[in-house]
């Protein structure tokens, strides 16, 4: 046999078990280095997915704390006003009468107020203001499903300061 890796007074088959040998000895440190590495980043997906889970629950729990911004605030406050001038409008129209300046100004601020207190008890909070961002579309899309008949008698009963304002036009003070 004329293999030139093979020394001439060895024998072929011992030389070629030693190769293998010191291959395989190679082999098998390059399987433990591997099953380090895999076990490095088996812990490294671990402490980033813990990590990631950690930054997730503090964006939810920062998400349920903030409340909405001035925009959304002026946002509300314009959807209101428009529903105060159509409640405005109906209830006119129902008490088969024409409202001075005043007197519809007194009856949309009622309307107003009490979509208002609506909005408040719906959200469950003190004011419109501490509405959380999380909950902006829900209360947008609340006032936006109110009626004329959202609103119960009670509510459409005049206020002492609207009965002023019908006095006062009527001359009776």
């Amino acid at each position: 046999m004329d293999n030139q890796l093979v020394k001439n007074e060895e024998n072929p088959l011992l030389f070629t078990l030693e190769r293998q040998n010191e291959q395989g000895i190679a082999l098998v440190q390059t399987m433990r280095n591997i099953i380090k590495i895999e076990a490095n980043m088996k812990a490294t997906e671990k402490r980033v997915n813990n990590r990631f889970e950690e930054m997730e629950a503090m964006n939810d729990k920062l998400s349920e704390q903030l409340t909405i911004s001035y925009d959304e605030q002026q946002e509300i406050k314009s959807i209101i006003n428009t529903l105060a001038t159509v409640f405005a409008r109906e209830h006119e129209k129902r008490e088969k009468t024409v409202f001075s300046g005043n007197l519809f100004k007194a009856w949309k601020g009622r309307f107003i107020s009490r979509m208002h207190a609506k909005l408040k008890v719906r959200m469950n909070v003190v004011r419109y203001t501490a509405i959380r961002k999380v909950d902006f579309k829900e209360a947008c899309q609340f006032l936006e499903s109110l009626q004329y008949e959202s609103f119960r008698e009670a509510e459409l009963k005049p206020t002492p300061s609207i009965l002023r304002i019908i006095e006062l036009e009527k001359g009776v003070i």
